[in-house]
């Protein structure tokens, strides 16, 4: 094991920092130069946050060749162009020694393999602790918080992998406090939001394995994934996911969207017979079929209570298909990121909200209020004026005017 360090009196390599920043609290960070071959990936509890993006052969030279460009050497070793020390834990190996878990610098470690630099090429690295640790789940929990906050400052994670990391977390407790890590603390390390942390690992507890890889790959989106995963049958479920790779490998994006939406729908509607049998029990319904053209017809089966439509002739204006759901929420995402400013377009949009159940009336702009006032021929009722108090009048400002009055 190389535990090398350069002379005092060596300056590092240009352009490669002493320390990578002010020293957190709760770590020691030294410096030590470790040559590529003593440093490690993995262990037993720990796995790098980075599993998918920024590993391609064509990232890592990129920063194989700039780390190559910066090396120097002298009588002592070859010292790695590295700009950024890795940061390491000293993991007891239990015969009284310890390895070198790399926490923070897995692309670094490639890049450095993939131009032919492994072996003794000196490494600068930063001590997370200052004497061997026995790695536990909740402390390699501790190193990962740390590894996300740092990983968000370079190439970003994929959805994918900020979900595993955020489960990872979900499912360890913070060894400083002794308890589990909350939804809001993981949505801080990785940089969203407790709801969007809350819904990803609820849809992949009910992800099939095959759901799971098109997601990990990128062939369904985050949406995507989250709808389809909501359907309770595995091979329903390899069904949507199998049609919405198709779709979106031919560019119907909206297409795809739409379909696993629709497939959420009707498990919801699915299961609302099976809920509604744990209620009370309702009174017996008239089933017998009313006359055509009844608008308060229904129809049983998977559409749930939909109203009945009668059949219009063939020379009748056909019927247009509600624009989808999925069309309707991108349009007002876009408006949300764009606030429209003309009164038409943001009347538009409160419509839109209003139709889909994102908004209440009594939000309304004041033209609606005003516009229903006078189309129910009512007045907007508006509170009482409070009553003003009359100041006291001076005795000797009376007497003056009314002599004045007088002399007049």
């Amino acid at each position: 094991m190389s535990d090398t360090q350069p002379s005092a009196d060596r300056s590092p390599p240009s352009g490669d920092p002493v320390t990578s920043g002010p020293r957190p609290p709760e770590f020691n960070l030294d410096i030590r130069w470790v040559a590529h071959q003593d440093l490690r990936l993995d262990h037993r509890y720990w796995t790098n946050p980075r599993s998918i993006t920024g590993l391609d052969d064509a990232s890592l030279l990129e920063i194989g060749n700039d780390i190559k460009a910066g090396t120097t050497s002298d009588e002592q070793g070859v010292y790695a162009g590295v700009r950024v020390a890795f940061e390491v834990v000293k993991v007891s190996d239990g015969n009284g020694g310890y390895i070198n878990l790399v926490t923070d610098g897995q692309r670094r470690y490639r890049a450095i393999d993939l131009v032919g630099m492994a072996g003794d090429v000196l490494i600068p690295v930063l001590d997370l602790e200052d004497e061997p640790v026995d790695l536990t789940p909740e402390l390699a929990s501790k190193y990962l918080m740390r590894a996300l906050k740092n990983v968000g400052q370079r190439a970003g994670l994929s959805s994918y992998e900020l979900a595993v990391n955020a489960q990872r977390l979900r499912d360890t407790r913070n060894p400083d406090t002794g308890k589990d890590y909350t939804l809001s603390e993981i949505g801080r390390a990785i940089g969203r939001s407790e709801s969007w942390v809350s819904k990803m690992l609820t849809a992949m507890a009910g992800a099939t394995a095959k759901l799971l890889h098109s997601w990990r790959t990128g062939e369904i989106t985050d949406e995507v994934f989250k709808d389809t995963a909501s359907v309770k049958a595995p091979d329903k479920q390899a069904e949507l996911a199998g049609r919405a790779v198709d779709a979106r490998k031919a560019g119907d994006k909206t297409g795809a969207r739409t379909l696993a939406k629709e497939s959420k729908l009707i498990e919801q509607r699915s299961a609302a017979p099976a809920a509604s049998s744990k209620r009370k029990a309702e009174p017996p319904r008239d089933d017998k079929p009313k006359a055509k053209g009844d608008p308060a017809r229904v129809v049983r089966g998977p559409q749930g209570e939909l109203p009945h439509v009668t059949p219009q002739p063939a020379s009748a204006t056909p019927t247009r298909k509600p624009t989808p759901f999925a069309v309707l929420e991108d349009f007002m995402g876009m408006a949300d990121k764009h606030p429209p400013t003309v009164d038409y377009v943001r009347g538009l949009v409160d419509g839109v909200k209003w139709a889909t159940g994102l908004m209440d009336p009594a939000k309304f702009a004041k033209p609606w209020h005003v516009y229903l006032n006078h189309v129910q021929g009512t007045k907007p009722q508006k509170p009482p004026k409070p009553a003003k108090e009359k100041a006291p009048k001076s005795k000797g400002k009376e007497k003056g005017k009314t002599t004045n009055k007088k002399k007049r």
